[in-house]
């Protein structure tokens, strides 16, 4: 079941905020994959995704504990 944000901040902040996340991962992902450190690139490819996820979902103020739940949803 979603939990809401209504008293954590503005969903486009924190929709801002996963955003700024998933660039970073993606960063990370990319600069892993060049130096041929595929586990680690993988990884961080995966978190820019999730975190890209949650910040579409932020929008609507829809949250999930469980990284299962939000990428069901999605």
């Amino acid at each position: 079941m979603p939990c809401r944000l209504d008293d954590i901040g503005l969903p486009k902040d924190l929709a801002l905020h996963r955003i700024k996340v998933a660039n970073e991962d993606l960063e990370t992902a990319e600069s892993n994959f060049a130096e041929r450190h595929l586990r680690a690139a993988n990884n961080r490819a995966y978190y820019a995704i999730y975190h890209a996820i949650t910040a579409v979902l932020e929008i609507e103020s829809i949250v999930f504990k469980k990284h299962k739940e939000t990428i069901g949803i999605f």
